[in-house]
């Protein structure tokens, strides 16, 4: 099943908590539209007014948080996901935000500032930026108990690691040129990441001062996500136009899934 999605690129996905609707960004078309996972019909367009880069839903399932990305706003919407209507907007300092993950309270809010190379923390009522330290925040994501951020530095081709009491600078480590996304195994011991730029997956051993557990070869890799039971890791890979589905433990690619142009981030539907 294929979903048309604006006219140029889809970008951001997310599904809601309850599994029912799919809201999904269209980059240059300034909307967003609300399928339902049931039939796959559109429901509903948001139109925002600017381009739409990020879209992650809140774990308490209650809003959508969507970014204008590198090449607009700068501009954050919230918007409500029973409603379907922003109810509000954030754009002081912000400069061209990415891509957002959430504490796993859904207190807090983390935003990707590559113009600020650093990471703009949002508790819905105010807004900070913390340093990383590099050049281009572009992802990132906490460990599973949050008290570690893990951001991918595009400009800088690095990963720093950050302290979420207070945003503290704990490492930065290399990871190579266009260093682009993040995904944290659910154990917390292992940090994959997307060097976009060397056609690289590079692991790290987090228990071990983010030492390099393996490298890995997957064309022009873009974004990555396990599943939640932890059993498989997607990758999707830019230049061959393909979802890869990859053993965790093995490293050996198990699936490969043709999908569209120029594939980007991934989200889970649990199938009926």
């Amino acid at each position: 099943m294929t979903l048309k999605v604006g006219e140029t690129a889809s970008h951001g996905v997310a599904v809601t908590r309850d599994n029912r609707y799919l809201f999904a960004g269209d980059l240059d078309g300034s909307n967003i539209y609300v399928f339902a996972t049931e039939d796959n019909g559109l429901v509903e367009t948001i139109e925002v007014g600017t381009r739409t880069d990020g879209v992650d839903i809140s774990p308490d399932g209650r809003y959508v948080l969507m970014t204008s990305g590198r090449g607009g706003g700068p501009y954050l919407a919230v918007i409500s996901t029973q409603s379907r209507e922003i109810v509000a907007v954030i754009e002081d300092d912000l400069v061209g935000p990415t891509h957002i993950s959430f504490s796993p309270g859904a207190k807090r809010a983390y935003v990707s500032g590559p113009g600020q190379d650093g990471v703009v923390l949002v508790d819905m009522e105010s807004v900070a930026v913390w340093p990383t330290g590099a050049e281009g925040a572009q992802e990132w994501r906490t460990s599973p108990d949050g008290s570690l951020l893990y951001v991918a530095n595009y400009e800088g081709g690095s990963v720093s690691v950050l302290d979420t009491a207070d945003g503290e600078i704990l490492d930065i480590v290399e990871a190579g040129e266009l260093t682009h996304a993040v995904a944290v195994s659910p154990d917390g011991r292992y940090v994959w990441v997307a060097v976009s730029g060397s056609g690289e997956v590079i692991v790290f051993d987090a228990e071990v001062g983010m030492e390099i557990a393996e490298t890995l070869s997957y064309g022009r890799p873009n974004h990555l996500a396990f599943q939640p039971d932890g059993a498989r890791i997607y990758i999707t890979d830019t230049m061959d136009d393909r979802l890869l589905v990859v053993d965790p433990e093995s490293y050996e690619i198990v699936n490969e899934i043709a999908v569209g142009r120029s594939p980007h981030e991934i989200d889970f539907v649990v199938a009926p």
